[in-house]
């Protein structure tokens, strides 16, 4: 009868610790939250997604590729 017991109290007590997802503290997961750099991770290359990429200021989009060079490298204009 006691083991009936303490069999239900704690899967009861689990089932409580599994409904909480956010408790007092908690602060928002990782996998929840954008990475730092998603925009370059990012596979779409639409120029809306390679606008404002950090470090990077020069860029040509183009229908199947884009070319993004480093701010600190480009001495001369980008091919059209």
């Amino acid at each position: 009868m006691r083991s009936i017991f303490l069999l239900f109290l704690i899967s009861g007590l689990f089932s409580i610790s599994l409904a909480q997802e956010a408790g007092f503290c908690s602060a928002p997961s990782e996998s929840k939250s954008k990475p730092l750099y998603w925009k370059i991770y990012d596979s779409t290359l639409s120029p809306l997604n390679l606008q404002n990429l950090p470090g990077f200021t020069r860029s040509v989009y183009k229908r199947d590729h884009a070319l993004i060079s480093p701010e600190s490298h480009v001495y001369g204009p980008l091919p059209d």
